[in-house]
């Protein structure tokens, strides 16, 4: 199984607005910021916060309620998951 690690961009109202992964050989320091970097470069003017996390076996489902739903509570849930587990990548 190969390995990942996810970026995860949130706007201001803690919605996904971007997502980007990295697998195995791909996975270092360098190109984590430099994917950050790119998220927060197209969000232009957009305010955006950027956190990188390792793949685990429900974070599928949990991206996938967080953005298949107008429910604000999914959205904070899914962000204060990543503030919790992940990694903020500055720009």
């Amino acid at each position: 199984m190969a390995k990942k690690v996810f970026l995860y961009a949130f706007d201001r109202t803690a919605r996904v607005c971007n997502y980007r992964f990295l697998v195995d050989d791909d996975i270092c320091i360098g190109k984590i910021h430099a994917m950050a970097k790119q998220m927060y470069a197209l969000a232009g003017k957009e305010q955006i916060v950027v956190y990188a996390i390792d793949d685990f076996p429900a974070l599928k489902q949990c991206y996938y309620e967080a953005t298949h739903t107008s429910d604000p509570a999914v959205h904070v849930g899914f962000y204060d998951l990543l503030e919790r587990n992940g990694i903020y990548i500055h720009n």
